[in-house]
């Protein structure tokens, strides 16, 4: 039979009854389709807005220390190139302070963990507080802190390290308790990189620590020779 015949024929009854059911089924699937498809797309958002505050959250942890809120030490070794860079491009000096809490051990022991904790937590306070917002302030480890501190030459470094000094001997930081600081100094050298900068800042604060603590000391060798520094 012609296509010319079957369109032109009539349809029956049943036929009609079978169309307009094809056509509800369709209707009604279509909208259970698109309303399970809208239910999806609602909860690939609400997963990726969950994954996206987890990502968030996990990278936040990776960069700062979570007791004193500062930066952790790979952090401030991520950003401590480009500082460096910067400085030399433009060239005005950087320095750096590594600061320890003379009795951070002995607050460990006499007094336990939680009132060592809230001791570093207070004194990271008084860090934030006191620096500008271009400098770096990182937790390095324990009881130990690192800033670096760009335009800042070595004598506006041994400046900052000695207010540091008497805020913390002033801060009461532990009740009946007197806290000091020990302050390591260091300022960048023509080809030097951020690991000899660090390293002579903690040879300093070591020779610091040797001569009785609550005093700061300033590195004044070049990187790769032998140590020497200055009291201040």
């Amino acid at each position: 039979m012609e296509m010319s015949a079957l369109a032109g024929t009539p349809l029956t009854a049943t036929g009609a009854l079978f169309l307009v059911f094809f056509l509800i089924f369709s209707l009604v699937y279509n909208r259970i389709l698109v309303g399970r498809l809208k239910t999806r797309d609602k909860t690939i958002q609400a997963l990726h807005s969950k994954l996206e505050k987890a990502e968030k959250h996990t990278h936040q942890n990776n960069q700062t220390d979570p007791l004193t809120g500062l930066w952790n030490r790979w952090r401030l070794s991520d950003e401590a190139d480009a500082e460096l860079k910067r400085c030399r491009r433009h060239d005005v000096p950087l320095s750096t302070l590594a600061i320890e809490l003379d009795q951070f051990n002995d607050i460990n022991q006499n007094h336990g963990h939680q009132v060592s904790d809230e001791v570093l937590s207070s004194f990271s306070k008084l860090l934030s507080t006191t620096i500008r917002q271009s400098d770096l302030v990182c937790r390095w480890s324990g009881g130990k802190f690192l800033m670096l501190l760009p335009h800042t030459d070595l004598k506006q470094a041994k400046e900052l390290a000695e207010k540091l000094r008497q805020l913390t001997a002033d801060s009461n930081l532990l009740v009946d308790n007197a806290i000091s600081i020990s302050v390591g100094i260091a300022s960048l050298q023509k080809d030097e990189d951020f690991n000899s900068l660090v390293t002579r800042s903690e040879m300093a604060l070591g020779e610091a620590q040797r001569n009785g603590r609550d005093r700061s000391q300033a590195c004044l060798t070049e990187p790769g020779r032998e140590a020497e520094a200055k009291e201040t």
